[in-house]
């Protein structure tokens, strides 16, 4: 009876954390710009995708953000011999205000709060769940395979304060906090000899996500790199998101230019 018991658990534990939801944090778009016409490009690649960004300023204090991100990642469960396909695609586009706050002979410091909306879709495909440590060293019973995915999208309301320091035309400096009102709708569906499933399911979250990027190069063309983290926090109904990883880290090209008068940013 025990063992009836204990096989029931751990199959509900695991099928629960196959379907939990995914949240994955983007790059933290920093704008960094001065004047009205200032308008910034860039491109980045992480680890499991990459995103693309605009950042431009309709007049002294009003810019305009979007950008867009592609994601996809395979791995492998060391527990339970599970292969993992992880894909996902969305976009986010905010409005802002932005002030001057000091301007020298060789620097530049903005502050800047940007609000938005944004949303996107991923698709988790697992295969070949294969208890077979618990099955030899717990269970001692035979549990075959199972296979499902689930798909789930999402949208965003977010807000986010930035400062940076513009220097020279050779490096910059920036920060920014990102507070992010999420909600996921989500389809299960996977089968196995014992079971199935296909159910949709709505849930929320909150998250913080903060982010440091240097921008090194000269006039209009600079490389940059950006390393943060993102904390959830208040999740609906003790949510446990699956796949979770709190760390930004991506590297780019970034091209800035002045569309009004075509000089280099300053």
């Amino acid at each position: 009876m025990k063992k009836k018991l204990l096989l029931f658990y751990l199959l509900a534990c695991l099928f629960t954390a196959c379907r939990l939801p995914t949240y994955r944090p983007t790059a933290i778009e920093i704008p960094f710009i001065s004047k009205k016409g200032d308008l910034s490009l860039n491109g980045a690649a992480s680890f499991a995708g990459g995103t693309a960004s605009g950042i431009a300023t309709l007049s002294n204090n009003l810019l305009l953000t979007g950008s867009v991100f592609n994601l996809k990642r395979s791995f492998a469960d060391t527990l339970t011999f599970e292969e993992q396909d992880l894909k996902g695609r969305g976009f986010a586009l905010g409005i802002g205000y932005y002030k001057l706050l000091s301007k020298g002979k060789n620097h530049t410091t903005t502050f800047s709060c940007i609000a938005g909306y944004g949303a996107g879709k991923y698709r988790h495909d697992f295969q070949n769940v294969n208890l077979t440590w618990y099955r030899n060293n717990v269970l001692g019973a035979n549990i075959e395979t199972a296979s499902g995915y689930r798909e789930h999208g999402y949208t965003k309301f977010y807000v986010q304060p930035n400062y940076t320091i513009l220097i020279n035309d050779i490096v910059n400096f920036g920060f920014g906090a990102r507070y992010n009102y999420l909600k996921f709708n989500y389809l299960d569906n996977y089968n196995s000899a014992w079971s199935a499933l296909n159910q949709t399911t709505t849930q929320d979250a909150h998250a913080v996500d903060i982010g440091f990027t240097t921008q090194l190069g000269y006039k209009y063309v600079k490389c940059y790199g950006q390393a943060g983290a993102s904390l959830l926090i208040n999740k609906s109904n003790n949510v446990v998101f699956n796949n979770y990883q709190p760390f930004i880290l991506e590297l780019g090209l970034s091209f800035n230019f002045n569309l009004l008068n075509k000089k280099k940013i300053k």
